[in-house]
């Protein structure tokens, strides 16, 4: 059993020229759909994580100010790293799909 997880709020992380950007997932997803591969796998639903799971790799206060970031328009929070005004929120439904794919390996 393959799972893929899709979800069209994933491309609300869009950076503009950045790689990771909507139209890399847009572009995955029809290459996905014309090889046949997208009829070969069970699409999860996403759910966010709640701060809790977030919680258990970043600080409060990290939290916080990725929020803030977000919230404040985004741009280049770091070297690497570009954020739209909703990449916070598609973190934490990106961490949603995570949580949600291993403890569907762990109970097998």
């Amino acid at each position: 059993m393959t799972l893929l997880y899709i979800d069209d709020r994933f491309k609300l992380h869009n950076t503009g020229q950045h790689p990771e950007c909507a139209l890399r997932l847009t572009t995955i997803e029809a290459k996905l759909k014309k090889s046949g591969l997208l009829d070969q796998v069970i699409q999860i639903p996403v759910t966010a994580v709640d701060d809790t799971d977030v919680l258990r790799v970043h600080s409060a206060e990290h939290i916080e100010s990725v929020r803030a970031f977000a919230k404040a328009g985004g741009g280049r929070i770091e070297t690497d790293t570009v954020m739209s005004p909703e990449s916070a929120d598609v973190a934490w439904l990106a961490c949603g799909a995570a949580v949600d794919a291993v403890t569907r390996v762990v109970a097998g």
